[in-house]
């Protein structure tokens, strides 16, 4: 049982904040476990970790006094099963007592993975004009570089690298060579908006480059990504590119290239017909309309 003193004021205020916040988190790293549990490799350290799991589970820890260090200790256990490594404390059978806070808990160190030390977003950017290499905020007015630097910053940049570095091998595996164009433009755009720039900017480069990995891992370029992008005015948020690519490029439309894509790769019948519906949800004018009117 947890025997941490924890001053009246503070409890009220921990109750009332966030909580339901962190019964969502809960609920999502219970499910993460429920799946990534039973893939530990080590017989051993399966056994701790689901000692881990039970002490997380525990009554006490569902109180709104420990809920915040229950869910720290879970996103650690998360992201060490994930990586197939555990180690430093959960290498231990959890202490009868109270659990030390993750924060005084000291961590193996590791070298950094490959991706964090990959160098093409550098390359990119060096590759580039001077003119091109940085992209204006299309969010602030002023300039937003001049700034304290933010823990949002450093996750969104984090984040853009490892997209950035699954991307590389999908672009080499394009057989187009228009879309291969396409998708190095893309990224090298992407690319402009570098660790200097604002949140909000690096969120909406960070959108671009999820949307475009998912594209690449089915090796096709569509969406916004057939259309080059611009490279004197800053991007617009993803959501207003996929409306306005959606109303050039209309999957509904038989004569699109979404169209014959989606046909192209449908397998092929020996015998009899196929026949198939483009539906959608906006209502067309046509000549039976105009007479019913």
């Amino acid at each position: 049982m947890e025997n941490e003193s924890v001053s009246t004021d503070d409890s009220s205020g921990c109750c009332l904040m966030n909580e339901q916040d962190l019964d969502t988190e809960f609920i999502y790293y219970s499910i993460l476990l429920k799946n990534l549990v039973p893939s530990i490799s080590n017989e051993k350290d399966r056994t701790n970790i689901k000692a881990w799991v039970e002490r997380l589970f525990s009554p006490e820890y569902q109180s709104c006094l420990f809920n915040e260090k229950r869910n720290k200790y879970l996103l650690h256990i998360v992201l060490s099963l994930m990586n197939d490594d555990i180690s430093g404390i959960l290498k231990l059978t959890p202490p009868k007592g109270a659990l030390p806070p993750l924060e005084l808990v000291k961590m193996c160190s590791r070298e950094e993975a490959e991706w964090e030390t990959d160098k093409l977003w550098e390359e990119m950017v060096k590759s580039m004009e001077p003119s091109m290499s940085s992209m204006k905020c299309g969010i602030h007015s002023e300039d937003c570089t001049q700034r304290d630097v933010t823990i949002a910053d450093s996750l969104l940049d984090s984040e853009f690298r490892f997209l950035l570095y699954l991307a590389k091998p999908y672009i080499s595996l394009l057989s187009h060579p228009d879309d291969k164009l396409h998708a190095a433009s893309w990224t090298q755009t992407l690319c402009s908006i570098r660790e200097g720039s604002c949140p909000a900017m690096k969120g909406i480069r960070n959108d671009y480059m999820q949307a475009l990995c998912g594209y690449l891992q089915d090796l096709r370029i569509t969406g916004p990504f057939q259309e080059f992008p611009c490279m004197t005015d800053p991007l617009v948020p993803l959501h207003e590119a996929v409306q306005c690519s959606a109303e050039k490029y209309s999957f509904t439309n038989p004569t699109s290239c979404e169209a014959n894509n989606f046909l192209n790769n449908q397998p092929a019948f020996n015998n009899g017909a196929v026949c198939f519906l483009a539906v959608s949800g906006e209502l067309l004018s046509s000549n039976i309309l105009d007479s019913a009117n």
